[in-house]
Order: structure tokens, then sequence, then C-alpha cells
């Protein structure tokens, strides 16, 4: 039976290679990273497909807020990383990274919803491009 614990363990394997590029920074492809960081938490939601819906839809009393999520706390760092080393345009990383985590958690449900993985997957990172692309110089 999945429990907060098991939720934890899910957050610490998906942002494994964030945690990884934020502490060598250096010759990170900031752009592969977010990409990574979408799949492999479409990934996760599809391995726990059978309990999701308790883990991340039903309101438990020790679950923490929206601003506080971890997936949401990590994905600023990279974002904020990102655009330091001039990979991302600046945004505020915080509401940058609730608005893609946003849509990255409403991928996966699609994905568990019967939609295809790899669509919903490339829709995601487009949307993120689209977001964060350094505007060009003409």
């Amino acid at each position: 039976f999945p429990t907060r614990r098991s939720s934890d363990l899910l957050v610490a394997e998906h942002n494994a290679p964030a945690e990884h590029a934020l502490a060598n920074p250096d010759g990170v492809d900031w752009w592969a990273l977010i990409n990574l960081q979408c799949a492999r938490f479409v990934e996760s939601v599809w391995t726990i497909r059978h309990h999701h819906g308790l883990i991340f839809h039903t309101p438990l009393p020790d679950w923490p807020t929206e601003s506080s999520r971890p997936g949401v706390v990590v994905l600023a760092e990279v974002l904020a990383a990102g655009a330091a080393a001039g990979a991302f345009r600046a945004v505020d990383p915080q509401s940058a990274a609730t608005l893609l985590f946003g849509a990255m958690h409403a991928a996966a449900d699609a994905v568990l919803d019967g939609g295809g993985r790899d669509q919903w997957i490339n829709d995601w990172i487009e949307l993120a491009r689209s977001y964060l692309a350094v505007p060009s110089r003409q």
C-alpha cells in the first residue's frame, strides 16, 4: 500500500538527474535535462498508475502545499541554473516551475487516461521550449 514515504522515494528517484546536474553544472545540457525530467515524471506516474490517484490526488493531512512540492522546487532550481547559464530566458523560476510542473502532471494524467506517452511528452517539451526559449537577437 503506497504511503507518503513511497511517494518520497519516487520523488527522490525522479529528481536524481536534476540534483546531480545542480551539484555539477559545468557542461550540463539544460534542455536535455528538463526533457528528461518530464519523461521520467510521466514514466514514474505510469509505473504507479494503480495508486497514482491515492498518492497524488487525495488530500492527506501531511501532504505539502503546492508551493513546497519537491518536483516544483527542483524544477525551479533547474530553471534558475539554466537561465544563469544562458540556456533559458529569464523567468521567475518559482512561477515558471509551478506552471510547467502542472502541465507535466497533466501530461502524465492524460497518459494514464489512454493518451499516447510520446505525444504528450513531446507536446510538453514544445510547450517548455516556446516558454523558455531565449529570444533571438536580430
